[in-house]
């Protein structure tokens, strides 16, 4: 087949040691990599040698963090899809090839992702953390393991079921997704407020639109910097809450909030937890507050009662 055109966005920061092997990661013959130099120092245009990588087309802009860069680059990318890949991360072997066909095959589905694996960079060894599937789709999966298959690895997951686990704490990692760019056309760009989890956000307003095929084989290899925002469990909920209300004005179809309520539910119900764990008594009591008031259930309810009791006896 001719192989369609696709846009691979590339944002980085002072990363040009690791974005040297995620480009040498791509294999796929018809692509343009859009690298966004989001203030690096020194600049990426002065520390990699652009003439080894033809494919490449460099914007070097003020840093404003990840989610200017993504947009930046999706306003100059000419491709039929985009993918993204962040500049710590590498491509498996014909993913592409692998995702545009099923896309090819499947012209009523705009949105694809699949499975990762995880390393560490070690000077010049890669420290390998899973050799199969990780832990970061077992809602996921299990959708896979009781769906009807397209072929023996891929399925396809309803916009709905995919927008629930996607904001109820399931990730989408931006380096296994695909998007036919057509769809682009009914989200509104990456919102640059927000300066972690941005990509959650995105993707939920995406799968407003589409289903989702995914794929349960790891076609990308993560790597895991000390930034990481899993480590701290406070930190990631505190940013997928905030994100989540935000959702509640974006999100226009009822079926999908009907599915942000639930995911708010939740999430808001687990900060909740972590803030009593820390006796942080008042901020607990207002995150299971508005765990009921999403969806109303007896276990945000009674935790609600005793984080108040807890208040109320740590005064005297």
């Amino acid at each position: 087949m001719e192989w369609p055109l696709v846009s691979i966005i590339i944002p980085t920061f002072n990363r040009t040691n690791v974005l040297v092997h995620a480009l040498n990661s791509i294999d796929y013959e018809n692509y343009e990599a859009i690298v966004v130099d989001d203030g690096s120092t020194p600049p990426v245009r002065d520390t990699l040698d652009l003439s080894q990588f033809p494919a490449v087309k460099l914007i070097t802009k003020p840093n404003g963090g990840i989610s200017s860069a993504r947009a930046r680059a999706q306003e100059e990318a000419k491709g039929e899809y985009i993918a993204y890949l962040d500049s710590d991360d590498e491509f498996a072997p014909g993913k592409l090839q692998k995702l545009v066909a099923l896309m090819e095959e499947h012209k009523n589905i705009h949105f694809a992702f699949h499975d990762i694996t995880r390393f560490r960079q070690d000077g010049d060894q890669k420290i390998q953390f899973e050799k199969r599937h990780s832990d970061f789709f077992p809602n996921f999966k299990t959708e896979y393991n009781q769906t009807k298959k397209i072929t023996d690895t891929a399925c396809v997951i309803p916009s709905e079921t995919a927008f629930y686990y996607l904001t109820s704490g399931t990730p989408i990692f931006p380096s296994s997704v695909v998007i036919r760019k057509s769809i682009l056309s009914l989200v509104e760009p990456w919102n640059e407020k927000f300066l972690r989890c941005q990509d959650m956000e995105y993707f939920a307003r995406v799968l407003c639109h589409t289903d989702a095929l995914y794929i349960n084989e790891p076609l990308t290899a993560m790597g895991i910097g000390e930034d990481n925002n899993s480590k701290d469990p406070m930190r990631q909920l505190t940013s997928d809450t905030e994100i989540l209300l935000s959702l509640t004005e974006a999100i226009k179809s009822r079926a999908h909030k009907k599915q942000l309520a639930k995911a708010i539910q939740k999430r808001f119900r687990e900060l909740g937890w972590h803030l009593k764990q820390k006796n942080r008594l008042k901020e607990a009591a207002n995150a299971y507050r508005i765990s009921l008031r999403e969806k109303p259930s007896l276990n945000a309810f009674l935790n609600l009662a005793l984080v108040v009791v807890r208040s109320n006896i740590s005064r005297y």
